[in-house]
């Protein structure tokens, strides 16, 4: 015969009341054999619609049907009511419910729909309750169609064919089923396997920006008669956190125990609840059947900047983390950088041990026997054709490097020539890991700015630091940003000094961290190096750093901003994406460019190096031989002037490194300038900075 109605089930409810007392009707055993008729069968499905947006929902989308293959039926009439019960011996959580009644003082005749709701006192519409296993539906109207029903000389009903439809108050997607008891109208339906269980999302608590592990979900036709399967499709305003990956359901039409696949992934957008349905299309009544998808999203910490109190790692001169011993020529030193630094209660101190996926440090050399350079690289990997750091015989030079780390948490340090002790304070690190949870409750995003001189002790009324004299800069971008700033990335210069020295700078407070060394100089000297100082986040005031003089004599200072780091998700905010060092501009080969006069060159980043979502590169910028006191200033090939700041000092004839942030325009471009004279010019790229999220 053919069905009146076909149901594909999808939900998952609670448990509802059975009229107390009268007759009962023989259970029906299970088999495990495709049905045959007479039939009984309980049916549950779901369309797509709205969710429940509890963490952990009440109710949620399965499909089900019960009958004598998986199920034990028993049916009970009791005055108007009729119900339907089913269990599961290996499940009796699993048990549904039907329960349905005339409106008071009528009947129910087959080949008629009646309106339905929950009250029992209408004249007018029927009654009509169903649970299905996991939550509860309080349900509103909805209706209830009679196929087939006979009664015996009681009154008792012997059979029935009927489909409903509801609405639960907690979605707003049609709820459908079927119902059959001893009768020979044929019926269809799908169970469903791998659904999450009640108060469970479909997948667990993950970084946002991150790909999940599958959920497959199994669709089993149930029934008498085969079920005609669609493409599968994702609905819901966050439909696009989630990801079809497989399918082997479009165009199969089921038959009892055969079975199809849908597998999913989710990939949130943003922090916070994401949902939205996993709906597969059938020749059944409705919009399809649709199971829900839930994820929880929290923030991805993958190239945020950490900063710490900086403190040293590494020092041959005393054995600090490699043997007490200069570094010979053609060497190569290794530093343990995950768990250095380390203080118990101070949080603010030293580099995790693991999750750490790039290192922030001010990396010096001195005294070293011959003009030499040195390169860091992640251990365990080729040494880069990259330099880090360049210093001339018997001179002591310190560089801000950032340095990719090992999957053991280390790097290495090459010498090129002569011996020469090295040292490493570390100030900061990047996680590589989403999920990483550091010691210091604040990751953050880098905001490049248009690059601005925030002090120059030479101009106006300002006056030269004195000998053991600190400095307080301040810089200020705007109420919304300051008080979630952790560090300014700047670059110090020092000019003119009197005896030789160095500078630190720290945020402000206690002074212990002035003996770390941000830049070293000679008498008479120009030097500069980029740094990321800590400033105290969350105060009323403008970010503020100092710089200490630990030298005898005066020195003007000269200090220019390009970026911050903050940790409130503001708009623009930019994840650090480590890399070997690649070398892209070596003007003694050409390569990128030829050597600068004076004036500009565009240099266009390989694309290998970057994404549509890269916004700046982390790099590497040396002088190398100018044949006049010069200074380089790299910014984006965009409209505008050029900034009025420097990112490289060097005196005629010097080779002088500097670590650099460079915003890039489409297609990778940026400016080198050159101020006077003609130089060589290398570039090396450690890593970018991305709009979110890092890849």
């Amino acid at each position: 015969m053919r069905r009146a109605q076909r149901l594909l089930v999808i939900l998952a409810l609670g448990f509802g009341v059975v009229a107390a007392g009268g007759i009962g009707l023989p259970a029906v055993a299970v088999s495990a054999t495709a049905p045959v008729a007479p039939y009984d069968a309980l049916t549950f499905y779901s369309g797509a619609g709205q969710h429940d947006t509890s963490p952990t929902p009440e109710a949620y989308k399965a499909g089900y049907v019960f009958d004598a293959s998986n199920s034990t039926l028993t049916a009970q009439t009791s005055g108007r009511y009729f119900n339907i019960r089913t269990s599961i011996a290996s499940a009796q959580s699993a048990a549904g419910l039907v329960t349905l009644a005339p409106p008071i003082g009528g009947d129910l005749l087959a080949g008629t729909t009646y309106a339905t709701d929950e009250s029992g006192n209408s004249t007018t519409n029927a009654y009509f309750a169903f649970r299905a296993p996991g939550s509860n539906c309080m349900s509103r109207q909805g209706s209830l169609t009679i196929y087939e029903i006979t009664r015996d000389e009681s009154g008792a009903i012997t059979t029935l064919a009927a489909a409903w439809d509801r609405v639960c108050e907690w979605d707003t997607s049609v709820v459908r089923g079927e119902i059959r008891w001893h009768s020979a109208v044929g019926f269809a339906g799908i169970r469903t396997s791998g659904v999450p269980a009640k108060g469970t999302t479909a997948f667990p608590t993950m970084p946002e920006h991150v790909t999940s592990a599958p959920l497959t979900v199994t669709y089993a036709s149930s029934g008498s008669e085969p079920v005609a399967v669609k493409a599968p499709t994702l609905l819901g305003p966050d439909s696009g956190s989630f990801a079809i990956t497989g399918s082997t359901c479009a165009g199969q039409a089921l038959t009892f125990g055969e079975t199809c696949t849908v597998s999913v992934v989710a990939r949130p957008l943003r922090t916070g609840w994401h949902d939205a349905d996993l709906v597969l299309g059938t020749d059944l009544p409705g919009d399809g059947t649709a199971i829900r998808l839930r994820v929880g999203a929290t923030r991805n910490v993958a190239g945020l900047y950490f900063p710490v109190t900086p403190s040293r790692i590494l020092d041959t001169r005393i054995g600090l983390g490699a043997p007490k011993a200069a570094l010979g020529a053609g060497r190569t030193l290794h530093l343990q950088v995950g768990g250095a630094g380390l203080v118990a209660g101070y949080p603010e101190a030293g580099v995790p041990a693991a999750g750490v996926g790039a290192v922030v440090l001010n990396l010096t050399a001195t005294v070293p026997t011959a003009d030499t350079y040195l390169t860091a690289y992640p251990s365990l990997q080729a040494r880069p054709v990259a330099s880090n750091l360049n210093v001339r015989k018997g001179a002591t030079v310190a560089n801000m490097v950032t340095v990719r780390l090992s999957d053991l948490g280390s790097l290495d340090i090459y010498n090129n020539a002569g011996s020469t002790h090295v040292i490493a304070d570390v100030i900061g690190y990047y996680p590589d890991d989403p999920s990483f949870v550091g010691p210091w409750p604040h990751g953050s995003a880098f905001h490049t700015v248009p690059a601005r001189r925030i002090l120059d002790t030479r101009a106006g009324s300002n006056q030269p630091t004195w000998p053991a004299e600190s400095k307080v800069v301040t810089a200020d971008f705007g109420p919304a940003v300051n008080p979630f700033i952790t560090a300014l990335a700047v670059n110090i210069t020092v000019t003119a000094p009197q005896y030789a020295g160095y500078l630190a700078a720290w945020g402000t407070g206690p002074s212990a961290e002035a003996w770390v060394s941000t830049l070293n100089f000679t008498p008479g000297s120009t030097v500069s190096n980029m740094s990321l100082v800590p400033v105290s986040p969350g105060g009323p005031g403008l970010p503020t750093f100092e710089i200490f003089n630990r030298s005898d004599g005066f020195v003007d200072l000269v200090v220019d901003v390009f970026g911050y780091y903050e940790y409130n998700d503001q708009t623009g905010g930019l994840h650090f994406r480590p890399s070997q060092p690649v070398r892209i501009v070596d003007t003694r080969t050409g390569k990128g460019t030829t050597k600068l006069g004076v004036g500009s060159a565009t240099i266009t980043t390989p694309l290998a190096l970057i994404g549509p979502e890269t916004r700046a590169l982390v790099t590497n910028t040396t002088l190398v031989g100018p044949t006049k006191p010069t200074y380089l200033t790299l910014w984006p090939t965009v409209a505008g002037p050029r900034p009025g700041v420097s990112n490289v000092n060097a005196l005629a004839g010097q080779v002088v490194a500097s670590s650099t942030v460079t915003q890039i325009a489409a297609g990778g471009k940026f400016n080198l300038y050159n101020n006077l004279g003609t130089t060589n010019v290398l570039v090396d790229v450690a890593g970018t900075f991305e709009a979110y999220p890092a890849r």
